[in-house]
């Protein structure tokens, strides 16, 4: 019974007053309280009675007692009731029975509240009303006060139960003119900062209900522009997602509804500037659901003007009279193709497949193309649509898609389009320049040649010159200042930033910034400092020093903000002496030197001096003075920054004196600037009171000006008379810093943080050394007294007893430093023998001393009572002397490595015999091996290079006799090298060290069997590869020569990993097969590769195009090429068969070609050997199958193996005979190849002459078949076949003597048989190695033809290489684009969708689309339940019909419904109910169809489907069964043409829902027509 009428019924037979009833029901209501919260239909039986009470036709709705029962019922039941539900569970899920009750308690109040007084009213919504407030204060606060406490907000379920009690009252709130203004300022605020739950309420509850309904009499309602008006003025950042929100929550209030319904008060939002802002920000949103939202209020507004037809117009005030949006009747046509052109665009960038994407750029073109102004100076479709568009594509997941769209984008010619300049800037600073960080997009394309600049850096090149070149003057130097500072906003990895730089050099010199240029380009330089790849971080310091000096107004700078940028810039790395960027500075501060800026406390500069000489000067003054009282530094070293700044501004303008100084003065200028140097040197050992941080500060100026001043350059200029002058001034007052540096190391340092002025004074003396050996004044020289004074002090402390025990930190800083002198002293000695140090006792004493004491002595820490809080006596830290400690090892093994390189020196020189060697190290190296590897797990990864150095020493004397000790201590050494991966600086060191153990001669000479050869093996298997791209843009970097100063810098270490090989390559190219050992050694290689590919022929291992087992193939035949020359007849014919079975082998194309050639050469070599080729046809024909296709292209090439054949008849006869029946083979590319071999031998023969009844007979048949294959390039893709093959390069233009080099065996082949580009090895690296030595090469490297170098890669068996760019812009703009369907017009928002489906899922067959169901109860895989679910909500079917709900969990069901049983009814019937629901749905009015084949069932071609059908599909195997077949009103059948009996039954019910779906579309057209005509 209808629940009205139940209630009419207590209303009229109920014999006491209205409020006994009411009482009467609320008690029902609260039955079972104590057990849980009311039912929520018994609380909808009582809103149902109270709004009853309220009917005038009740006729007792004037008792005086009932507003006092309502208002117990309301405040005294439903508000306590309502303060204790919570609408959310535990997991944030929405709990329905909780849901639906307060559903139905807030629609009692709104009763109860109708049919009171208004003062119930006002008391009820009190209470949700302070909860909203307080809630949007305390949401307002979060995280805007630091250090505050986060206040605590309502529960969620609190704040959640308020909004629905004030969604239901707020139409009564509006009608009494309550608090209207005040609840939309809330429920605005909520929207702005509410959790995302709360803020989806709001916008579909609350707001919706204080606007005006259609039809509604309410005068006192808020508007939708009372609305806008305060959204607009939000903060734009991080609010934009929450104003599409509530923007796509109001589509009957916003732009102009189409329909009669629309609204008064709609709000046409299409004429705001603001709002097509919104939409714009919210189209490029990081998250889907903002971009959906925007993409459906563009949608609506587009369709709301295609149907209103009106003029509309959005005037942009910034920068240009363009508007963002306006519309015409008069333009609608093209319109409308623009915006759908462009609402496609958007809806296909949502996909990620490259596929999909590609067919857009057309038609962004085409966009492009329209925003250019018409002849009435308005564009149809405005720019920064369009940047939107990029802006998504720069944001794909995509990579490919997204480099295509960033390579289309910078091949526009932006500055040909009507882009606001200020937007366009803000652009490329950041989405494009968010693009180019992406290192693989700079990977050279593959009609590049290795070391070729990228394409993107090309692009980037072009760009950047024609934006600036073509900007406005004004947006110049803001948009390279933009440009820089997002440059150094971020970390860069080393090849972006690289690029980035080299484009900015390109753009030409103009004053652009000042000061602030410079510290932004210095925080880029700091950015690149994280790189590891050292030559690539100089390269990009070069460009950026470069950058500077073209773009800085040096009107706007000092000298001093210059030399502070040119201090960031590293002089080993980028800006080292003498490269041609050092010259290009000393020209530029030249040419400048009167036009910078003043100092700030300068004097007037005098003519006759440069302004740079005299900053020079101040320079070094200020930075020679140091405070009289050091106090609390005078412990501290000064700043190393400084000294390298000053020495390189010296320097700087000593070599611009000397160049362009009209007069020689560059050497009393560069004496003027030294004099406060060389005054302080002078007294550093006489001055008593000469403070020590001047005395530090002038040796770090030394010997930066020492390191410096040496050019890395190959070619040095005749005569450098500033590095003459400057080592004059050494040697002024080297007696001087001997003295001092002897002293301070022998006896004054005692505190750690004396440790660093050790380092220095080593360092110094390192450079003195240096300079007195390029002088020539070593022997005899004082350096002897030197160091023969500190090797005998350093061995007494070493040597010296600790009486007391306790270690004092005087006595542990001066053993490091003694420790640390000594492995000096070792250093020195062997870089210059002419110093003759072996001849010091001292030394002598030296290399007796070193492996006295233990090894690995661990330095102890010394003592610190816990009152100093961990401090040593000097007030340091006590923390880091494990950093101490590690390097007083270090320094330990540095002079153990000098004494064991020196006995294996003196072993190996027989005239050295007499070496005196302490008998530890020659009778016992494992006790020092067995300390290397302690030493290994004591020492820091970046401190282990001398320990592997003595090891490479040790290991090959212990292998045989302490192999499990040599295996330890090669596993130790591997971990150790590869804990510096990341550490470049010491990794390169370190594993060139590693290396030179493992590839010992005399360890790999063992044999794998023995556990230290499989170690070896196992080691050389692990060496690290360098990343290919960064390997690339090396070689480009190197290419570029003297044109990139970082070449001239940066010291060469060649880490090609091509390297071996080459080498490899270049040795054997240097045999000579007439040498008998050369002889035997070549036959020796030769047949180690041939068993080599026979293994891994027969081998199991994956043989696919490029794998490991391909490569190697690869290799082995191209070594084979490169020996072949030197190969003799008996040996070759020792080896045919075997060339001939690994060509009966299926091979990937670029083996193949390999070996065709390798026969190819051998028969024009050996025509003896063309007799057993003939063998190679007559194998297995099931075996070779298309391996033959080998053999018959060597034929192809039958002229270059009968070249130096004198009668060639029998051969040409032979050919023929072999070839022609393989032209009947039945597969496809064996015919191919035997017609292109027929073809060529035919040739031949005719060519020849040749004459006999053999050929009579054959030649008609020959050319019949000949002709015929002609004759199928017109059509068909057997012709194209045939044209591709002929086309293809080892049969055209390929000539296997003529190109016979190293070039096209390496590099040629490769790059044209689709093997990857790392094996791909250019002519100009063999080159550049056989440079080195003198050439006797067999072979040519440079190919001497041109035809082949110039052949493109147009393999007729690879088709379809790639999609490029190019091919994409030839597309036309009819290009079909891949797109799904977003019917946005019936689109709800997404925080409804939940309540919709539950909605629907509860109350079955309501449906608003059709009244279609779909029962499958009797089927059984989720496989096809899934795919039904699926297109059962495609199609709009009310509900699916299935035997178990559950199987909705299945993961075979969700893989194929895609989510779909979320948005559809899923409804459960067991097989057993499946009759009594079928009954039940008849009374209901529903048609029972039967998807089976009966005797009487209709054809579904001529079969009309009634509104109201329930389709059955039968089971997998049995289809219906006969029982349910009684039960159905009508069966249906597909027709069939096929043989086999039935469908899936997945797809007969889609068929059938297809076709009830399309007769249902096809009625609801006819029906409006058929209405019109009757009116």
């Amino acid at each position: 019974m209808e629940p009205l009428l139940v209630m009419d019924l207590l209303l009229r037979l109920g014999h006491g007053p209205p409020s006994t009833t009411l009482r009467e029901l609320c008690r029902w209501c609260r039955e079972g309280e104590d057990r849980g919260p009311p039912d929520a239909g018994r609380v909808e039986m009582l809103r149902l009675l109270v709004e009853k009470l309220g009917d005038p036709g009740a006729g007792r709705c004037g008792e005086a007692d009932l507003p006092s029962c309502l208002r117990d019922v309301a405040v005294g039941w439903c508000l306590p009731l309502l303060r204790g539900l919570r609408l959310e569970g535990p997991g944030g899920q929405f709990q329905e029975p909780g849901r639906r009750l307060v559903h139905s308690l807030c629609a009692l109040l709104h009763a109860c509240c109708r049919q009171a007084p208004p003062a119930l009213l006002q008391d009820i919504a009190g209470a949700p009303l302070r909860d909203l407030r307080r809630y949007t204060e305390e949401r307002g606060r979060v995280g805007s006060a630091e250090g505050e406490e986060e206040p605590q907000s309502p529960e969620l379920s609190d704040i959640q139960v308020a909004i629905e009690v004030l969604v239901k009252l707020a139409p009564l709130l509006l009608e009494g003119g309550i608090g209207a203004e005040e609840l939309l300022s809330f429920a605005l605020t909520a929207v702005k900062v509410g959790e995302d739950s709360v803020a989806s309420r709001m916008v579909t509850g609350l707001i919706p209900a204080l606007l005006p309904n259609p039809g509604s009499s309410l005068h006192k309602c808020l508007t939708v522009q009372d609305i806008w008006d305060r959204v607009k003025r939000w903060e734009r950042t991080g609010t934009v997602s929450r104003v599409l929100l509530l923007l796509s929550s109001l589509p009957q209030h916003l732009l102009l509804c189409t329909g009669d319904q629309s609204p008064p008060e709609t709000l046409d939002l299409r004429t705001s500037p603001e709002f097509w802002e919104v939409v714009q920000r919210g189209l490029v949103q990081p998250e889907n659901t903002s971009r959906k939202r925007a993409m459906y209020l563009l949608k609506r507004a587009v369709d709301a003007s295609i149907t209103l037809q009106s003029e509309i117009c959005s005037e942009y005030k910034a920068e240009s009279d363009t508007c963002l949006f306006w519309w015409s009747s008069e333009k609608g046509k093209q319109l409308i193709q623009l915006w759908e052109n462009y609402i496609l665009i958007m809806e296909t960038l949502e996909e990620n497949q490259v596929h999909v994407i590609r067919p857009i750029f057309p038609r962004l073109k085409s966009l492009m193309d329209a925003t250019v102004c018409n002849d009435r100076g308005r564009a149809p479709f405005h720019t920064s649509w369009l940047l939107c568009a990029y802006k998504r594509m720069f944001e794909s997941e995509n990579k490919t898609a997204m480099k295509e769209g960033l390579f289309q984008f910078l091949d526009l010619g932006v500055m040909k389009y009507p882009f606001r300049t200020r937007e366009l800037s803000e652009f490329i600073c950041g989405p494009v320049m968010d693009a180019i960080s992406e290192s693989t997009f700079y990977s050279r394309s593959p009609d590049q040649v290795i070391g070729s600049c990228p394409v993107l850096a090309v692009k980037l090149q072009t760009f950047f010159v024609d934006f600036v070149e073509n900007v406005a003057e004004e947006f110049k130097g803001d948009f390279l200042m933009k440009l820089i500072k997002s440059m150094a906003a971020k970390h860069w990895c080393a090849v972006p930033i690289l690029f980035i730089s080299q484009a900015l050099v390109h753009i030409p010199s103009r004053k652009t910034w000042g000061v602030e240029g410079l510290h932004a380009l210095r925080e880029v330089i700091r950015c690149t400092m994280t790189n590891h790849q050292v030559l690539l971080r100089g390269a990009a310091q070069c460009y950026l020093l470069q950058t500077a000096m073209h773009l800085t107004n040096v009107e706007k700078v000092t000298l001093s903000d210059i030399s502070n940028f040119l201090a960031s810039i590293r002089t080993e790395e980028a800006l080292s002496r003498d490269t041609k960027l050092w010259m290009e500075l000393c020209k530029w501060l030249h040419s400048n030197d009167r036009h910078f800026r003043n100092e700030e406390d300068a004097t007037e500069v005098c003519l006759k001096r440069s302004a740079l000489s005299v900053y020079i000067l101040n320079l070094v003054e200020q930075y020679m003075k140091v405070p009289v009282t050091e106090g609390e530094n005078a412990s501290f070293m000064p700043d190393w920054f400084e000294a390298q700044l000053v020495s390189r501004m010296i320097l700087l303008a000593a070599d611009i004196e000397e160049q362009y100084s009209t007069e020689s003065g560059d050497q009393k200028s560069l004496a003027a600037f030294l004099h406060p140097l060389t005054d302080v040197l002078w007294k550093l050992n006489t001055h008593a009171y000469l403070p020590v941080l001047k005395a530090d500060k002038s040796l770090q100026l030394l010997l930066k000006l020492l390191e410096t001043s040496s050019s890395k350059q190959c070619t040095k200029k005749p005569e450098d008379r500033v590095l003459n002058a400057l080592r004059e001034c050494v040697m002024s007052s080297v007696e001087q810093v001997l003295e001092y540096t002897l002293r301070r190391l022998t006896s004054e340092l005692q505190t750690v943080l004396d440790l660093d002025r050790c380092q220095l004074y080593l360092a110094v003396m390192n450079e003195i050394v240096k300079t007195l050996s390029t002088e020539g004044r070593m022997s005899g020289s004082c350096i002897w007294s030197y160091i023969s004074s500190l090797t005998q002090v350093s061995i007494r402390y070493l040597q010296a007893p600790n009486d007391n025990g306790v270690p004092k930190l005087g006595q542990q800083i001066q053993m490091v430093v003694a420790r640390a002198s000594l492995a000096w002293v070792c250093k020195i000695t062997a870089q210059y023998p002419e110093l003759e140090l072996d001849s010091l006792e001292a030394v002598k004493t030296l290399v007796r001393s070193v492996l006295i004491g233990p090894f690995n002595k661990n330095l102890e820490k010394p003592f610190c009572s816990a009152q100093d809080n961990g401090l040593l006596e000097d007030g340091s830290s006590a923390q880091g002397w494990g950093k101490i400690s590690a390097q007083y090892v270090h320094d330990q093994w540095a002079c153990i490595y000098f004494i064991l390189n020196k006995f294996e020196q003196s072993s190996e020189n027989a005239a050295c015999k007499t070496c005196e060697l302490s008998l530890t190290v020659v009778e016992n190296p494992a006790l020092i091996l067995g300390a290397c590897i302690e030493a290994l797990n004591i020492v820091p990864s970046d401190r282990v290079l001398p320990i592997l150095q003595c090891m490479k020493i040790l290991i090959p004397k212990l292998y045989r006799s302490e192999e499990s000790l040599c295996v330890k201590s090669l596993d130790l050494a591997w971990k150790t090298v590869l804990e510096l991966n990341s550490n470049q600086l010491h990794f390169w060191p370190t594993f060139s060290a590693y290396v030179k153990i493992a590839f010992h001669h005399q360890l790999l000479s063992i044999t794998g069997e023995c556990a230290i050869g499989m170690k070896v093996k196992e080691d050389k298997h692990r060496i690290p590869y360098t990343d290919g791209l960064i390997q690339a843009v090396h070689i480009h970097i190197e290419l570029l020569g003297d044109e990139c100063a970082a070449n001239g810098a940066t010291e060469y270490e060649n880490r090609d990993d091509q390297s071996v090989r080459i080498w490899a390559i270049n040795f054997l190219c240097q045999l000579n097969g007439s040498n008998t050992l050369h002889k035997k050694f070549i036959e020796n290689v030769v047949s180690k590769l041939l068993e080599k590919d026979e293994e891994l022929r027969n081998s199991k291992g994956r043989y696919y195009v490029n794998s490991m087992l391909h490569r190697l193939k690869n290799r082995i035949w191209q070594t084979l090429l490169v020996l072949l020359p030197q190969m003799d007849q008996v040996f070759l014919s020792s080896i045919i068969e075997t060339v001939y079975q690994s060509g009966l082998s299926d091979n990937q194309a670029s083996v193949k070609y390999l070996i065709e050639w390798f026969i190819i050469l051998i028969l024009q070599k050996c025509p003896e050997f063309i007799d057993s080729f003939w063998r190679c046809f007559s194998y297995n024909p099931e075996s070779t199958k298309t391996s033959i296709c080998t053999f018959l292209a060597v034929l192809v090439h039958i002229n270059v193996i009968l070249r130096s054949v004198s009668k060639k008849d029998q051969y040409l006869k032979k050919a023929l005979s072999v070839i022609l029946p393989w032209c009947l083979n039945h597969n496809f590319t064996v015919r191919l190849y035997a017609l292109l071999a027929l073809q060529q031998v035919w040739e031949a023969c005719l060519v020849s002459k040749l004459e006999g009844q053999e050929l009579q007979f054959l030649a008609p048949i020959i050319e019949s078949c000949l002709e015929q294959v002609g004759h199928k390039q017109i059509t068909g893709n057997a012709g194209k076949n045939w044209q591709r093959i002929q086309d293809h390069f080892f049969f055209g233009k390929f000539q296997p003597l003529e190109d016979y080099s190293l070039e096209t065996i390496f590099y040629i082949f490769p790059s044209l048989s689709d093997v990857i580009e790392d094996e791909w090895i250019p002519a100009w690296k063999f080159n550049r190695v056989m440079d080195l030595l003198p050439s006797s090469s067999s072979i040519n490297v440079f190919n001497p033809r041109n035809q082949i170098c110039d052949v493109k890669l147009t393999d007729w068996i690879q088709r379809d290489k790639g999609y490029g760019l190019a091919e994409v812009d030839q597309d036309t703009e009819w290009t079909d684009v891949q797109k799904k369907i977003m019917p946005w017009k019936s689109n709800i928002l997404d925080q409804d969708l939940e309540l919709i489906c539950q909605e629907r899922t509860t109350i079955f067959g309501k449906s608003s689309n059709n009244s279609l169901i779909i029962v499958a109860s009797l089927i059984d895989k989720p496989t096809n339940l899934g795919g039904l679910c699926r297109t059962s909500e495609i199609f709009g079917a009310s509900a699916l019909v299935v035997n178990n709900v559950h199987c909705v969990n299945d993961k075979q069901f969700q893989a194929l419904s895609v989510s779909a049983e979320q948005w559809l009814p899923v409804i459960e019937v067991r097989p057993a109910q499946l009759v009594e629901y079928l009954q039940r749905k008849k009374t209901e009015g529903y048609t029972i169809i039967g998807v089976e084949q009966t005797a009487n069932s209709h054809n579904l071609a001529h079969y009309s489907f009634p509104e109201k059908t329930l389709l059955l599909l039968g089971n997998e195997r049995e289809g219906i069964p006969a029982n349910f077949i009684q039960h159905l009103d009508v069966c249906v059948e597909i027709p069939q043409c096929g043989i086999i009996r039935s469908l899936n039954v997945h797809v007969s019910g889609a068929l059938l829902m297809w076709e009830y779906t399309r007769q249902q579309m096809t009625k609801q057209a006819v029906r409006p027509e058929t209405e019109t005509a009757q009116k």
